[in-house]
């Protein structure tokens, strides 16, 4: 991580001296699912649950999300296998799963399983930058949640196309 948490810390100390919160985009793209839990977890330790989405912390996974599929529902479908790929990696993790149901209302609720708590907001940045990155806004609501006395977490989705930018 080096650099990035240098950055990390100073974006900490900012916040605790002024209140203000920064955003970070690190230098140079994860090119594995290794690396992008590496980085997550730096960012959930130094700063906390409210740097996980990604309006304030971004990473160039473009070489890891190209695996999870031509739309927004392929993306999500494909969670469970893309973390059992990361679990080849660390055998002793116990991934979280992930399962999509489609609503009458034409959304989707994302039902989300995992042993450790406090990653619900991760899950909802998740939700917005897949969406961003099929060209698509996630209106995301925070249905089932599991420390309100729930088994798990559940999203409620409806999807929007993204409106170009003017200018």
């Amino acid at each position: 991580l080096g650099n990035n948490q240098v950055m990390l810390e100073a974006i900490r100390d900012f916040y605790l001296a002024t209140g203000v919160s920064i955003g970070m985009k690190p230098a140079g793209g994860i090119r594995t699912a290794k690396q992008a839990l590496q980085f997550l977890v730096a960012v959930k330790e130094t700063l906390g649950d409210a740097w996980l989405t990604n309006r304030r912390y971004r990473f160039g996974a473009s070489a890891l999300l190209n695996d999870l599929g031509a739309s927004f529902r392929q993306a999500l479908d494909g969670l469970d296998g893309m973390h059992e790929r990361v679990s080849l990696l660390y055998p002793a993790l116990r991934p979280p799963r992930f399962r999509c149901e489609s609503l009458e209302s034409g959304g989707i609720r994302l039902h989300y399983w995992s042993e450790r708590r406090g990653f619900a907001s991760m899950i909802i940045g998740l939700i917005e930058g897949l969406a961003e990155r099929y060209n698509q806004v996630a209106d995301v609501v925070h249905d089932y949640q599991r420390d309100a006395g729930h088994d798990h977490d559940s999203f409620i989705i409806h999807l929007s196309e993204a409106q170009p930018d003017a200018g």
